[in-house]
């Protein structure tokens, strides 16, 4: 899949998902120690939302598609590699 079509609609749809799940308390749910970490009572909080939960799945979705597409590429360019070297060592 040399395509960027499923990248780009996918962004786009985490992007209108984010927008619609965002609070004015998110920031706050997310940095509420005095260490600017999460904590994992405002992340329970956040992903009681639909719109939250459902952006963070399209994310998760994205970045499985983007691992996959790479790892294939990296196998192909491998194994295409690898028998061309075995090739010329035959002839």
């Amino acid at each position: 899949m040399e395509s960027v079509i499923p990248y780009v609609v996918l962004g786009l749809l985490y992007a209108y998902l984010l927008y619609l799940s965002w609070t004015p308390d998110t920031i706050g749910l997310m940095f509420a120690s005095k260490y600017w970490l999460p904590e994992l009572s405002g992340i329970a909080k956040m992903f009681s939302s639909e719109m939250t939960l459902a952006s963070a799945w399209i994310h998760l979705l994205a970045v499985d598609l983007f691992a996959a597409r790479s790892l294939s590429f990296s196998l192909t360019y491998t194994l295409h590699y690898c028998i061309c070297v075995r090739l010329s060592h035959v002839s």
